[in-house]
């Protein structure tokens, strides 16, 4: 049984993924639960930004998608910019890297 609050394990069973990974997905869910039951855009970011704990909301980009009325689709899209710690950053390394989660969700309003 997997706790998703047991960092370690999630990123056990995901590989490529970072701890920042496991922290930005969830952030593209929220806004997408926010999304599903309401069109403003400044709920979901709201949403999102409460959602991003431990992340700079300066590095945070949310973006939108709402198609047709109730039933359809809705996906929110979330990047965060992580710098890149490193003296090559910048020369060898970019300084930044984005991650990037997106989810959609049925919309439940008209």
């Amino acid at each position: 049984m997997v706790c998703p609050t047991d960092a370690h394990t999630v990123a056990d069973l995901k590989p490529s993924g970072s701890t920042l990974d496991i922290l930005a997905a969830p952030t593209s869910h929220a806004g997408a639960r926010e999304a599903a039951v309401q069109p403003s855009a400044d709920a979901v970011d709201d949403a999102v930004r409460a959602a991003a704990v431990g992340l700079d909301p300066e590095r945070l980009r949310v973006e939108v998608a709402w198609s047709g009325g109730r039933g359809a689709p809705v996906t929110v899209s979330v990047a965060y910019d992580v710098p890149i710690a490193s003296l090559l950053a910048g020369w060898l390394f970019p300084e930044s890297v984005s991650l990037d989660a997106s989810a959609t969700m049925r919309q439940e309003f008209a």
